[in-house]
């Protein structure tokens, strides 16, 4: 319903505010444009206490550009209608630019706060639209301006416009196609995106005009006046809330059609210089200056977020190589290996000794079967956290169901009566499981390899497994 309130109080007010603004003279035309400023700016403030979990600090600096033009708008009331797109540099010119880099800053920090989920896309998508808006401005715009004898510092504000305009374009479009619950409010700001682009553009192209300040000749300020309150319309739509949170998180992988991609995104400006040239014309030093400035550094930082995946992908595969995938553990595997380097320690007489227990529950299968695969897998988590939790330089694995090795390194014969009593309490400790307590036994078996009995990996393993055996068999006779 609020929604739909928005919608149509966004047209209503569009509406009368163009048709007003059309027809009447200077002075009216400034009061309506200053009023249709400084209305987005209330919506805001209302959106904040309608919806308290929206982005306050992106909003607020966006309220501080609004407020900007709005001053500006008092002390050039005809900069819009007469004086946008003729590039000349002034205060004027360099005031709104200003104000323009607060409403981008808080459009790029709302983006960003998408792009923690979905980075890359959105890194991708600013990159489609900034080398988008090049060919415009280096074969429609510039060429425009420069007939007109526009000042190189009034054309860079005006490039800078295109360019971070058509970024922030491409990484709204990528907001929306993966943020679905957001999408009436970012409808809402590629709305008055396209609607500033659009006027800016024309205003370039018409500016010098005989007949620029007629009323046939000034619809860029309309166009400007529906980009305002289509902005402001943004946040007080109830999708505010979900705009900035994907609905799944996003990642790409480092391949050829990523490399491909940004290679390319590289070559558009020099590409553009280079037809400009086989055409015979000079190329435009402020696109190829600004335009590699601005794509080299998203090129880096997506190769970087690229990179960073690949690499914690690694970390992911190799952690999942050695570790059991239930209980953490180190898995049967990388318990072997680390038997076999604690051994060659031993032989190298960089250790004493090394104590191996395998440890084998009793009354697992019971419960197993009683209360379920779950209630199982439950009761293994408890038991190899509580291993887990021993010394500090004992290693802990998982040999498979319900088997648990631990290398002790450094303990002799002495100690492993107290170590196989704490284990064995440990393991005994009930486990809650949906409102049940269970509780299990362990058998353990021991097998130390010192200098006097120098055991490889396997005898090292298969006598502790055969004393565990022979522990099982008597606590059954029991």
């Amino acid at each position: 319903m609020r929604g739909r309130l928005v919608l149509a109080g966004f047209v209503l007010v569009t509406t009368v505010a163009i048709i007003v603004h059309a027809l009447s003279g200077p002075a009216v035309q400034a009061v309506v444009f200053f009023s249709i400023i400084a209305l987005p700016t209330a919506g805001v403030f209302v959106a904040m206490r309608l919806t308290p979990t929206m982005d306050r600090v992106a909003w607020t600096i966006a309220v501080t550009g609004l407020m900007l033009q709005a001053v500006m708008q008092l002390i050039w009331p005809r900069y819009f209608p007469d004086d946008l797109g003729h590039a000349s540099g002034g205060i004027a010119d360099m005031s709104i630019a200003g104000a323009h880099l607060f409403l981008l800053m808080a459009a790029v920090l709302l983006v960003m706060r998408h792009a923690a989920r979905d980075p890359g896309g959105v890194i991708d998508a600013a990159i489609i639209g900034l080398c988008a808006s090049a060919p415009l401005w280096e074969w429609v715009l510039q060429p425009r301006l420069a007939a007109a004898g526009a000042p190189m510092n009034g054309q860079l504000i005006i490039l800078l416009d295109i360019l971070c305009l058509g970024g922030v374009f491409g990484s709204l479009i990528r907001v929306a196609a993966t943020a679905r619950r957001g999408r009436p409010t970012l409808l809402y700001l590629l709305l008055a995106l396209t609607l500033t682009f659009v006027a800016i553009t024309t205003a370039v192209l018409t500016a010098g005009s005989p007949d620029r300040g007629s009323p046939d000749r000034g619809w860029q300020a309309e166009l400007l006046i529906a980009a305002f309150l289509a902005f402001g319309a943004a946040p007080l739509h109830p999708a505010v809330a979900y705009f900035t949170a994907p609905d799944r998180l996003v990642r790409r992988k480092l391949n050829w059609t990523n490399i491909t991609f940004l290679g390319l995104a590289l070559t558009v400006f020099p590409l553009l210089a280079l037809i400009q040239l086989m055409l015979g014309r000079p190329a435009d030093p402020l696109l190829f200056g600004v335009g590699s400035l601005v794509t080299v550094p998203l090129v880096a930082v997506r190769l970087g977020l690229l990179n960073g995946q690949r690499e914690r992908a690694e970390r992911v595969l190799a952690h999942h190589a050695r570790h059991d995938e239930l209980t953490g553990l180190l898995n049967r595997r990388a318990m072997l290996e680390e038997i076999d380097e604690a051994l060659a320690a031993v032989h190298d007489g960089r250790l004493d000794s090394v104590a191996l227990l395998f440890c084998d529950l009793n009354g697992f299968k019971p419960i197993n079967d009683t209360l379920g695969h779950q209630a199982g897998d439950v009761l293994l988590q408890a038991v190899a956290k509580r291993l887990a939790e021993g010394r500090a330089d004992d290693t802990v694995g998982r040999f498979g169901g319900d088997e648990f090795v631990i290398l002790c390194p450094g303990t002799g014969d002495a100690d492993l009566p107290a170590l196989r009593a704490r284990v064995e309490q440990a393991v005994r400790i009930p486990v809650e499981i949906d409102g049940t307590l269970v509780a299990v036994d362990v058998s353990i078996g021991t097998a130390i390899a010192d200098r006097r009995r120098p055991l490889d990996r396997d005898a090292l393993v298969s006598a502790a497994d055969a004393l565990m055996y022979e522990r099982k068999r008597a606590s059954r006779a029991l």
